[in-house]
């Protein structure tokens, strides 16, 4: 019959074809990726490239700090170029067990008070041998990055610290990065209050660090760095402005507001923060933008 269901006088003949005359040639075992030798032993060699393992001979505070150093030693300008997917694994060995650095530094926090300056050196350290766009991650799937742990730790046992956390968070993906600005910082806010430190901290994250990770609104309002400005203001409006205008430094060079483009820091400061019914706040980031007399 043809297509249409109708009789046809052409007639569809079968013919016998032998395997020799076919040239048919049974497929290979298909072997999946994760079992092919090749793949395995890749991966190998890159999940040993990119993990660092320090040991640890007890969880003492005095053997916690000293590994602590340990890893700070082992970081060098190689680190970015050692990372799989962008992930590197620190491990502590600790003797049979294995930590990792969010169990490891989460001991830390909670029985070590004397690490600060351990802490501290280790994260300065991974900023020195680290580039503005090396973003490494610890779980960047989790989008937690690489040392998050210990830059948490650092900001809830020493206030006084908040210069090296921001220098650790200029090292974050804002647009990948969640854990930074969505536990560490509220973490310190609740640890320290609104000290000056920490509204600089605030105000640096909320200007350069929001975006994917975090909505600026979510810090101005729900995190309190608005209360906070409005309540330093009353006391010295020019110098709350002051303290704002300190925080925008970037890489270490304090931001011309003169000359930011009006679309990123309006922005971020106005559009997306300031609610129609909030004069206080628009009056504030108009004075710190010179816009209006302090």
């Amino acid at each position: 019959v043809t297509f249409d269901g109708k009789p046809s006088e052409i007639a569809h003949i079968k013919f016998a074809i032998t395997e020799k005359d076919d040239e048919w040639m049974p497929a290979a075992p298909f072997v999946y990726p994760s079992e092919n030798p090749r793949i395995l032993k890749a991966r190998k060699i890159l999940n040993e490239r990119k993990t660092i393992k320090v040991k640890l001979a007890s969880l003492d505070e005095a053997d916690c700090v000293s590994a602590i150093y340990m890893l700070a030693s082992q970081l060098d300008e190689e680190l970015a170029a050692r990372a799989s997917d962008g992930e590197i694994s620190i491990i502590f060995q600790y003797g049979r067990r294995r930590l990792r650095e969010d169990k490891f530094f989460k001991h830390v926090l909670e029985a070590c008070p004397g690490a600060v300056s351990s802490l501290d050196s280790l994260l300065r350290k991974y900023v020195s041998v680290t580039g503005e766009w090396d973003f490494l991650f610890f779980k960047g799937d989790k989008g937690v990055g690489l040392l998050a742990h210990a830059a948490y730790a650092l900001g809830i046992m020493d206030g006084d610290a908040m210069e090296t956390v921001r220098l650790y968070a200029s090292r974050i993906d804002h647009s990948h990065e969640y854990f930074f600005c969505n536990k560490t910082l509220p973490a310190i806010i609740k640890a320290h209050g609104f000290t000056s430190d920490v509204l600089r901290l605030a105000i640096w994250v909320m200007v350069f660090k929001s975006g994917n990770s975090i909505n600026p609104e979510h810090i101005w309002h729900k995190f309190g760095l608005r209360d906070a400005l409005q309540k330093a203001a009353r006391l010295d409006r020019k110098n709350a402005v002051a303290l704002f205008r300190s925080a925008l430094s970037k890489e270490g060079e304090q931001i011309d507001l003169d000359t930011m483009p009006a679309n990123d820091f309006l922005g971020k400061l106005t559009y997306k923060i300031v609610k129609p019914e909030d004069a206080w706040s628009e009056e504030f980031l108009c004075a710190v933008l010179g816009k209006q007399d302090d």
